[in-house]
């Protein structure tokens, strides 16, 4: 699979072929940003249209045990990870089945 990165020039070029001048492009896309900014601090839900959405997990604090083998003890060293938020990007069941998706 040849993975390609989308980035600030493809969606500057397609909102300037939907009709924006380059500014109001620009400005568009710093709006867009801020918004998955926004949300994803906030921990909420992001729908990017009818193609899926990218969704927040909580995961829980846990402990994390290490073994330390340099240690003289051979004891463990105990890290409290805290919570934490995951994003997972799932798409729409509609999108892919009216969509050929390439990546396969």
């Amino acid at each position: 699979m040849n993975a390609k990165s989308v980035n600030r020039r493809e969606f500057i070029a397609a909102f300037i072929k939907a009709g924006l001048k380059y500014r109001q492009a620009c400005d568009a896309y710093n709006a867009m940003t801020d918004v998955f900014r926004d949300a994803i601090v906030a921990g909420n839900r992001v729908n990017v249209g009818r193609v899926g959405a990218l969704v927040p997990t909580v995961r829980p604090p846990r402990v994390v045990n290490m073994g330390l083998k340099s240690d003289a003890s051979g004891g463990y060293r105990k890290y409290l990870l805290g919570r934490r938020v995951r994003y997972k990007f799932t798409m729409f069941k509609r999108f892919i089945d009216n969509h050929q998706l390439r990546w396969f």
